[in-house]
């Protein structure tokens, strides 16, 4: 278990090569990020600014609800739309 102090709380991550829906949305909401890369087969990797790496693969009918429409079906709608609304930002490359 990977725990990771984010700008609004602790995130806890049980694997770091294979996080699940939630854990990426909780990383995304809540930890200092420094880039994320997506692909079109829904896959994530998240560099943090202390250098850990996490990745893990988006299914989004396992989003909560409030990410439960059609823009965020797509990982890097998603991640775009929680880089948004957080103060924080992040560099973004998608394959």
């Amino acid at each position: 278990m990977l725990l990771l102090l984010g700008c609004n709380r602790t995130v806890s991550v049980k694997d770091h090569k294979n996080m699940t829906t939630i854990e990426i949305i909780e990383v995304l909401e809540n930890a200092d990020i420094k880039c994320v890369s997506t692909t079109h087969s829904q896959y994530i990797g998240i560099t943090l600014k202390d250098g850990s790496e996490l990745s893990g693969k988006y299914n989004p009918n396992e989003a909560p609800v409030k990410y439960q429409n059609a823009h965020c079906r797509d990982i890097l709608n998603l991640s775009e739309q929680i880089r948004k609304s957080r103060v924080s930002k992040w560099e973004t490359t998608c394959e």
